[in-house]
């Protein structure tokens, strides 16, 4: 059933007659409307002010106590057009927020696609532009292992479908990831990762594994096995 305007006002939608209004107010006043008791003043109030390399934090923290749906929405997109600014700050809140993030190893996907990150601020950062990939590896993946865990499948995403950001260095960081660390849902999901890096290198890797490694690993090391084999071939 199609909700009413009334509805989606209530979840925060702001239409474009709103955010225009909201854009007639001072800088001032749109940074005091993020704070404000109105769902959908909230939503304007980020549309109308945007500059997510400026005013990263402020809408990283609204993020992380938001609960409508359209004001969500509204800074999940502006903080994806930011930069590597932007990205610094995002990094610092990987895993922080919400509870939708594994924390064991789960199904392996049965479609070719790579899977979305389920943490927020992962799936912000895997739909950046490619110029914030560098920031994901020497400010996340060098980290604790929460932010490690995320940052993974940001950057397995981000590689997959824009290949040409993949280089030697990055596939050496992962596969250096189970010599140092014994996490197996880091494993698991630098193995996801593999799967964006066509490469012999990680074919070979994946191999050894699928015969040496853990074998809860298995199904998903025969996953990327079977999506690079395609890949080379191609």
């Amino acid at each position: 059933m199609k909700s009413s305007k009334v509805e989606l006002i209530q979840r925060g939608y702001a239409d474009e007659e709103m955010i225009q209004a909201a854009k007639l107010k001072t800088e001032a006043e749109l940074i005091k409307d993020l704070n404000s008791k109105l769902a959908w003043e909230r939503t304007a109030a980020v549309h109308a002010l945007k500059q997510p390399d400026r005013f990263a934090s402020l809408y990283i923290e609204l993020l992380s106590k938001e609960k409508k749906l359209y004001t969500r929405l509204a800074c999940s997109e502006v903080l994806t057009a930011g930069g590597e600014e932007c990205a610094r700050r995002l990094s610092e809140w990987l895993g922080m927020i919400g509870h939708n993030q594994h924390q064991c190893i789960g199904l392996t996907s049965k479609k070719k696609s790579y899977p979305l990150p389920r943490d927020l601020i992962a799936r912000i950062m895997a739909k950046m532009d490619g110029r914030i990939l560098p920031v994901l590896f020497t400010q996340a993946i060098f980290s604790d292992e929460k932010k490690l865990s995320e940052a993974l499948d940001a950057i397995g995403f981000m590689v997959f479908y824009h290949p040409a950001l993949a280089t030697e260095q990055q596939l050496h960081q992962i596969l250096r990831l189970f010599d140092v660390c014994e996490n197996e849902v880091i494993h698991w999901k630098a193995v996801t990762a593999l799967s964006a890096y066509p490469t012999p290198a990680a074919c070979r890797f994946l191999e050894v594994l699928s015969s040496t490694g853990n074998p809860r690993l298995q199904p998903e090391i025969q996953r990327s096995l079977n999506l690079l084999y395609d890949k080379c071939d191609d």
